[in-house]
């Protein structure tokens, strides 16, 4: 059940896979059109257990992730990075796990342009997801969680003012 599933100090290690495309929510008419793949390997604990009740019953997470950007366009480069995140698992429906999770990274680029004018770049994220738990027989308590999804925004930034002197995220 999920009480022995999310017990206190259960470490959490999940592969995590992306896409990511830069859109003009500041209206701006210059934009490198930015898109990327993201890959990332995380281990997390869960430091309290399931807590609370009703709607809001769940089990925090915290943990830290090595996280990867191919960047497709507008050319081929890298983004290499550790993020530090969190993620709250909503466990008030039997069998089926959302969660939201906020994070930040840091990391090293090779992508030049002209909202990343720095090989630092750094990484804000937030998302909604969704997992589940399968059941299998012979495997820790029978039960054994599956991701099912996330929408996911990020963003970054590096040294870039846009020609007002404000600061001009790729998001």
């Amino acid at each position: 059940d999920e009480e022995q599933i999310f017990k206190k100090n259960t470490v959490v290690l999940s592969v995590e896979s992306g896409y990511g495309k830069q859109f003009n929510l500041e209206g701006f008419n210059f934009l490198s059109d930015i898109e990327f793949f993201l890959a990332g390997i995380r281990a997390g604990v869960l430091p309290f257990g399931p807590t609370g009740s009703g709607a809001l019953r769940g089990a925090f997470e915290i943990g830290l992730e090595a996280i990867t950007l191919r960047y497709t366009e507008p050319m081929g480069a890298t983004y290499g990075g550790l993020a530090i995140a969190t993620r709250y698992h909503f466990l008030w429906i039997d069998g089926f796990v959302p969660y939201e999770e906020l994070g930040a990274a840091a990391g090293g680029t090779d992508l030049e342009v002209r909202e990343i004018s720095s090989s630092f770049a750094f990484q804000l994220f937030g998302g909604l997801g969704a997992g589940g738990l399968g059941r299998r027989r012979g495997f820790g308590h029978g039960r054994f969680p599956l991701a099912a999804g996330n929408i996911h925004g990020s963003a970054c930034c590096a040294n870039q003012r846009d020609s007002k002197g404000y600061a001009n995220p790729v998001v």
